[in-house]
């Protein structure tokens, strides 16, 4: 498990910065999540940590509309919890972008994250302080971690805030290596994404207005946000809503004679089964 954030503000709580993986010793709970940054190790969760940024409103950093500055902000977080690294722990680190952010001009589409990647990450794994990995290849590395240092608490000792900046800023030069990832190696998928309200109902979807203030989500809304915001959907008529069944029936039956369908079950057993082969 990663990225938890508070659903009323879509941020998430400086106790679970870090760069030690744990295991929750109970689940969050709205505004208190003491019990879930404290490690315990008969829970059967995980944690991965993003890492040791200077804000955890990350959502802030990408409304205000420039991409080089959320990416001076992920350097920073990654310098922070690089100097945060410890020889004696699996240390994790990653950066979260969805598809449709960062896509830059179309004559240098997502240019920006590109350049990141050569100008910042590049050097620091040809450096070997940085080390690419899948979510499954950090929990493994924590895992393996564990069965070697039996009682003992991987968060113990470790600050989990921002780190105070040096004086100048040097080439970030951790105690070992810290494990890192956007994207990893992975079968091919294609995903049709339906809502199931889009069937039945025409409009923005049903939580739209909590975040937005207009249905086409141009203009954000501003933490705290209500979670009983007006539904602003309308049911579609009847003739409509067999029009839209049948593309869909007509999309299932070629994806059946074409593609090798799968579960959300599949999908975690072609998982597992990558993941034991790489070991």
């Amino acid at each position: 498990m990663s990225d938890y954030k508070n659903p009323h503000v879509q941020r998430s709580d400086e106790q679970l910065q870090g760069v030690s993986p744990w295991r929750p010793s109970a689940g969050p709970k709205e505004g208190d999540v003491a019990a879930f940054a404290r490690h315990g190790p008969k829970g059967k969760v995980i944690y991965l940590p993003v890492g040791i940024y200077p804000t955890v409103d990350f959502a802030a950093m990408k409304r205000a509309g420039d991409d080089s500055k959320y990416f001076d902000l992920m350097t920073e977080g990654l310098e922070q919890s690089l100097r945060a690294a410890r020889k004696d722990r699996a240390n994790v680190f990653h950066v979260t972008v969805h598809p449709g952010e960062f896509r830059g001009g179309p004559r240098e589409p997502y240019g920006v994250i590109e350049r990141w990647l050569a100008e910042v990450v590049d050097p620091l794994v040809k450096a070997g302080k940085v080390r690419w990995a899948t979510f499954s290849e950090m929990a493994d590395a924590f895992t393996k971690w564990e069965a070697a240092h039996p009682g003992v608490d991987p968060r113990e000792g470790e600050k989990a805030g921002p780190q105070p900046q040096p004086a100048a800023r040097p080439a970030a030069a951790p105690r070992g290596y810290i494990t890192f990832v956007i994207n990893g190696p992975r079968p091919p998928f294609i995903t049709s994404l339906i809502h199931e309200n889009n069937f039945a109902r025409s409009g923005p979807e049903g939580w739209t207005a909590i975040y937005f203030s207009d249905g086409k989500k141009r203009t954000p809304r501003e933490p705290p946000y209500t979670l009983d915001a007006p539904d602003e959907s309308r049911p579609r008529p009847a003739d409509e809503q067999d029009r839209i069944w049948r593309a869909y029936e007509e999309l299932v039956a070629m994806a059946a004679s074409n593609l090798c369908v799968v579960t959300a079950e599949d999908i975690v057993r072609m998982a597992a089964a990558q993941t034991a082969a790489a070991r």
